[in-house]
């Protein structure tokens, strides 16, 4: 299956690193650039200059907020089974590799440019690819209405198709 939207159809208003960068981080002052803050119970909005490799679970309690925004790709690791966030990059999204266990995303993928997201994850035994998805993608509303306030005013052009 080819799930590529056409560019037209999503339009030219594609929200990179550098605009995020600069109308939340250089202008209120506010977000963190260490990647080490990526884990169980992270919250705020990570800035990432180049890729990111995330190796360990990302787990974010109701009510509280996490984006990570990379300049670069971020590439989720076989060991991870739960991924909760927003996660923005401008070299694309890849979950691969083979995995005893099922994969969890709660929150929103969002690949900035043409790189797309990319989702290989297969199951170690061949055979439960057929009765089981490898991902699942689960929206988490709660995400929207903790985001601060700077970031909401981009939601405003979101459509769905």
């Amino acid at each position: 299956n080819n799930w590529r939207i056409a560019d037209d159809v999503v339009g030219s208003n594609r929200y990179s690193y550098l605009y995020l960068y600069g109308q939340y981080f250089t202008k209120l002052g506010e977000g963190v650039t260490n990647t080490t803050i990526v884990g169980a119970g992270s919250t705020g909005v990570v800035f990432v200059s180049g890729n990111l490799t995330i190796s360990s679970d990302v787990t974010v309690p109701v009510g509280k907020f996490l984006m990570v925004i990379a300049s670069g790709s971020i590439n989720v690791d076989a060991g991870v089974n739960q991924l909760d966030g927003i996660y923005i990059a401008d070299g694309g999204i890849n979950i691969g590799n083979n995995s005893n266990t099922q994969m969890v995303v709660n929150g929103i993928l969002y690949s900035a440019t043409t790189s797309n997201i990319r989702i290989n994850r297969t199951f170690t035994v061949k055979e439960d690819n057929n009765t089981n998805p490898a991902v699942v993608v689960k929206y988490r509303p709660d995400f929207i209405f903790t985001m601060p306030g700077k970031l909401t005013k981009l939601l405003s052009g979101w459509r769905e198709f």
